[in-house]
């Protein structure tokens, strides 16, 4: 399991409706990816950063979709984004009540 966490600038004088329908248009592009499982989308627009929290299910499925995806992200902001990879050792689910360790 990877975890990859995209930090970009966030478009400035958007509010957050604005950003939201922004961010909805690239729901398509990760729907039914094969390799991504969850995407969550984080914002702090009072500092003018987004997140992307990512979770996949193989680092080079992952490496792959960020060579195609880090001139998207820098023409749409205007900034290079910065990304994150992290092996995922231990996820906890409180909605399902499952706990999962990666040895």
């Amino acid at each position: 399991m990877i975890t990859v966490i995209v930090h970009w600038i966030a478009n400035e004088g958007l509010g957050r409706a604005e950003m939201i329908e922004r961010l909805k248009k690239s729901i398509p592009v990760y729907q039914g990816h094969p390799h991504l499982l969850r995407k969550y989308i984080c914002l702090d627009l009072a500092h003018g950063r987004g997140k992307g929290i990512y979770l996949w299910d193989d680092r080079q499925a992952a490496e792959r979709f960020y060579e195609m995806a880090r001139p998207i992200l820098k023409q749409e902001t205007g900034h290079e984004p910065e990304i994150e990879f992290l092996d995922t050792a231990v996820i906890v689910d409180n909605l399902t009540g499952e706990t999962q360790v990666f040895d």
